[in-house]
């Protein structure tokens, strides 16, 4: 199972794209800044989806650049044993990091052509593809734990 992690770009249309999101396999959402404790309080009511530093915590969250897997390899390496990492970046990051059974980030503020449930899709069906279906936000919330960030 994997944790798709969101991180949308600014808060424009956040409560609707975050829907899709949640309906498409997204788990957990970084908010952009900004983000009013209202929107994120409806936002996880109205989706389920998690909220990084208040719901959950993201320790070993990293966006790598395309093409580096040296970088992806050495960077697992380094991490602790218990670690729950999140690694984002392109296509080839994202693979690397289902084969390295880590989890994905995705979203318009890493990508910013791109739309964030289109961005969920994709990461979803490519954990889908290599045995590792989309993880509910509650399994999620027990993978990643729940203390909050202080």
């Amino acid at each position: 199972m994997t944790v798709i992690a969101v991180a949308p770009r600014g808060t424009e249309r956040l409560a609707t794209s975050m829907a899709d999101c949640a309906r498409v396999g997204a788990s957990v959402l970084i908010p952009p800044p900004g983000t009013r404790a209202a929107e994120l309080a409806a936002i996880r009511t109205e989706t389920g989806l998690l909220v990084a530093g208040e719901d959950v915590q993201l320790r070993h969250q990293y966006v790598l650049p395309d093409g580096d897997l040296h970088t992806v390899a050495e960077l697992l390496r380094s991490l602790p044993e218990d670690a729950v990492p999140v690694l984002g970046g392109g296509v080839d990051v994202l693979l690397a990091a289902l084969s390295a059974h880590a989890n994905l980030r995705v979203g318009s503020a890493d990508t910013p052509d791109g739309e964030d449930p289109r961005l969920v899709a994709f990461a979803a069906g490519l954990a889908r593809l290599s045995g590792r279906a989309p993880m509910s936000p509650d399994s999620a919330k027990i993978l990643l734990g729940t203390e909050p960030v202080p």
